[in-house]
């Protein structure tokens, strides 16, 4: 009996230690998952929040307005901007501390400037910055077009943004299922503010789109259907129509319609 006694204990050790090391592969696994910690990610946040806080938050004046935000001296930046204002003409740019002449030499008065205190964003601090409600707080529009250097819209589509504001948020569908674009993308300010403030952004995420997908996707917003959002944005599945705009890719059912300007910003990547 003493021996079985003894036997039970050693088992029991053994597999409190299994479950101790697993416990442990999967913590490790979770931070390895975790681009940057909470706790860095807010302070490196502080200086930026900051500076989005020195601007007056705002009541909606304007119905739509573009917005990108690129802190480098990007090659694509300039043609980018100007491909976009040909469709929507109100562009918002929140560049950074070394690529500030560079635009107003190019734009002068034409296009608004928000400066980050920042020469560069990596991809984390992208995202955290993208899930800020202070940073949809001084948006003065109901619906805004998050643009990136890797997307361009299209002067030929017969598409009309206006079509998908009955949305919360709109971006190219998925191989999988759903949709959801960082690179390109329709949000609605205000539903951006609301769900933000209740679902803080958790770093695990690799990308901000396909944690905004999963906060709307389950009820706390709306989203089209994927062939709906089809004809709003390209990334992966072709509509049959040339659809707003693009994101890194060109749809090449359609290319006889795109511009040598706008193959020349999708096919730069």
């Amino acid at each position: 009996m003493v021996a079985l006694f003894y036997l039970m204990v050693l088992i029991a050790l053994l597999v409190v230690n299994i479950l101790a090391i697993r416990h442990v592969i999967l913590t490790e696994r979770k931070r390895s998952n975790t681009c940057i910690p909470v706790d860095e990610a807010h302070r490196v946040f502080v200086p930026i929040r900051n500076r989005l806080r020195l601007h007056s938050k705002t009541n909606e004046q304007k119905e739509l307005i573009a917005v990108i935000v690129e802190p480098r001296q990007h090659r694509n930046l300039i043609p980018v901007i100007k491909n976009v204002m040909k469709k929507i003409p109100d562009v918002y740019v929140y560049h950074g501390s070394e690529n500030r002449d560079m635009l107003r030499a190019a734009f002068g008065d034409t296009i608004h400037y928000i400066e980050l205190p920042v020469a560069n964003l990596t991809h984390v601090e992208y995202n955290c910055l993208m899930t800020l409600p202070e940073f949809y707080e001084i948006i003065p529009a109901e619906f805004l077009l998050i643009f990136q250097t890797d997307s361009c819209l299209f002067e030929k589509s017969t598409v009309n943004i206006r079509d998908f504001f009955k949305y919360d948020y709109v971006g190219a569908p998925w191989i999988r299922g759903g949709v959801g674009n960082g690179g390109l993308s329709l949000r609605r300010r205000q539903k951006m503010i609301e769900v933000l403030k209740e679902f803080e952004f958790l770093p695990r995420y690799a990308n901000e789109d396909v944690y905004l997908y999963d906060i709307f996707r389950q009820g706390n917003g709306k989203l089209p259907p994927d062939n709906v959002a089809a004809k709003a944005f390209f990334e992966m599945i072709e509509s049959e129509e040339l659809p707003f705009g693009a994101h890194k890719k060109i749809p090449e059912k359609h290319r006889k319609l795109i511009s040598k300007d706008e193959l020349a910003i999708l096919s730069s990547y």
